[in-house]
């Protein structure tokens, strides 16, 4: 089988497949490490040539193996960095909805109800944390017997 791509797709799939390797291996140590990301983005990085992306790759001179540019990883840093700041917040509201909503019902409660109402209700909850944090940031937030 043969797929074509245009040089702008190509470009578009390298940086796709170097953010997915980095989801799936960058809190991985190096034996446990996904191989086959790290062999599909190497593989991808070596037909640079053909797609005409020489402003996408170079050569690292230690490790004489293909690297994204210094602009591209600056590029997707950016991504990285948007993607975090979304799931950090997300993840928080999410996290503290739940504490709440198991303090006012138990969990027993929580495992009475269907499945709908605790959607809505942590829906509720959410909405509440987030117009919150939004407002006053991580101020908002007190830790009981903190340093």
């Amino acid at each position: 089988m043969q797929i074509q791509f245009t040089n702008e797709q190509y470009k578009s799939l390298v940086k796709a497949v170097y953010l997915g390797n980095w989801m799936v291996n960058a809190n991985l140590d190096e034996e446990n490490r996904e191989t086959e990301y790290e062999e599909l983005l190497d593989y991808l990085l070596s037909q640079a040539d053909a797609f005409d992306a020489k402003d996408l790759v170079e050569q690292d001179s230690e490790s004489n193996s293909l690297v994204l540019t210094e602009e591209v990883e600056e590029l997707i840093e950016s991504y990285k960095e948007n993607y975090d700041q979304a799931a950090f917040w997300d993840s928080l509201i999410e996290r503290l909805s739940f504490k709440e909503l198991t303090e006012i019902h138990g969990i027993e409660g929580l495992q009475k109800m269907e499945g709908q109402e605790i959607f809505e209700l942590m829906e509720k909850m959410a909405d509440k944390y987030s117009t919150l944090l939004e407002e006053k940031g991580l101020d908002a937030l007190h830790v009981e017997g903190s340093v």
